[in-house]
């Protein structure tokens, strides 16, 4: 029998919330719009908004020494925490071991497998964190509590059928982008100002590399030398060490610029004529679509999930295999040459991120929720 119910108690399992970096940006959107509906908690372990309008927080204890510990130490006390009747607890991948909606943000062992291709055997530490990590991620999708399993795309989708077999429909829904902090108008008020912070005149053009780099900056590195003229800035949290020799050996010291990670990475956005995307492995890229949204070309890896929004040509250019130099350095050189072409490009990616919205993303999910609290 089923039951329709307009107010849903909703519990959000995540790490920390915040408004910044990838699945803490997707539960901050949506926990803050169905709040204004419903009754909506979040269990985490740091919380960037203390007292958030119309949310309830619930701080959890976990020992944050790497990542393996935040796993084991984080999933226990959730679950304790979790008392109570929700009509959906939704978890962000592994968080602990009470959930029926899970949103699965990577999949671990594709991650490893593309990873081990480009990069080599890891070492036994991270082999060991891999495993215990693909077996707990494989629980929270296969487990018997698990209703519905929400893909950020296709590619997340059938990497997790490939996998892990899971139970549970898989509902692939893409993330959305806010179209207003990401916004072409943004170059006329930030491109001067950090292009100035970076060196580079107004006429140099510059191809921007945002995020962990070790999924694609080698080659970036690799392609620029091959691109007379190119600049390129590169933002992220990742250690720049194993990368300085190799912008020695390419004789490019002059032309990249690795800077480090912001809360403001639009304004890099603005101050970019290329956005560069090469990476081994994605399972989304935010990244991409705040390019896109800013109106930037977009080169992106078929590697990434974000490939499922841009077609070839017309609203980017799609590298099938970003970790040859060369053809990254072709695309990259065609780009630079050509300013219609960039504008082109731009001027379409806009016009397709404005149509992946964050409110799109939570009609879409709360359909999700509708399903599973009618069971």
């Amino acid at each position: 029998m089923t039951r329709s119910i307009d107010r849903l108690r909703i519990a959000y399992i995540l790490h920390d919330y915040n408004w910044r970096y990838g699945h803490s940006r997707y539960v901050a959107e949506l926990a803050s719009r169905y709040s204004q509906d419903h009754e909506v908690h979040v269990f985490c372990n740091t919380f960037d908004e203390p007292n958030p309008q119309g949310l309830t927080f619930h701080h959890v204890p976990a020992v944050r020494r790497n990542v393996m510990t935040t796993l084991l130490t984080f999933a226990l006390p959730v679950t304790w925490k979790l008392s109570g009747r929700f009509d959906i607890i939704h978890s962000q991948g592994f968080c602990g071991f009470r959930q029926n909606v899970v949103t699965a943000h990577m999949c671990q062992d594709a991650w490893l497998e593309a990873m081990t291709q480009r990069l080599g055997r890891p070492s036994w530490r991270k082999r060991v964190f891999h495993s215990m990590a693909s077996w707990f991620e494989r629980g929270a999708y296969s487990g018997h509590g698990t209703q519905r399993v929400i893909a950020v795309s296709h590619r997340v989708a059938a990497d997790l059928e490939h996998y892990y077999r899971p139970t549970a429909p898989i509902r692939v829904i893409h993330h959305g982008v806010d179209t207003e902090t990401f916004h072409p108008r943004n170059r006329a008020i930030w491109r001067q100002t950090i292009r100035q912070e970076i060196g580079v005149d107004d006429t140099t053009p510059l191809a921007l590399y945002v995020g962990d780099y070790q999924k694609g900056l080698t080659p970036t590195i690799q392609a620029v030398r091959r691109v007379p003229g190119l600049h390129l800035a590169g933002v992220a949290r990742s250690p720049t060490e194993p990368y300085r020799s190799l912008i020695q050996s390419e004789g490019v010291a002059d032309r990249v610029h690795l800077l480090p990670a912001t809360s403001h990475v639009e304004r890099y956005y603005a101050a970019a004529d290329i956005f560069v995307f090469p990476t081994c492995y994605d399972p989304f890229g935010l990244v991409a679509t705040e390019a896109m949204a800013t109106g930037l070309p977009v080169v992106c890896s078929s590697a990434a999930g974000a490939v499922e929004v841009i077609e070839d040509g017309v609203n980017g250019l799609i590298v099938q295999n970003p970790w040859n130099p060369d053809a990254l350095a072709e695309t990259l050189r065609k780009l630079t040459a050509d300013a219609d072409l960039r504008q082109r490009l731009g001027e379409a990616a806009r016009q397709r991120a404005m149509r992946l919205t964050w409110d799109e993303v939570a009609r879409q999910t709360m359909a999700v929720y509708r399903e599973v609290a009618s069971r």
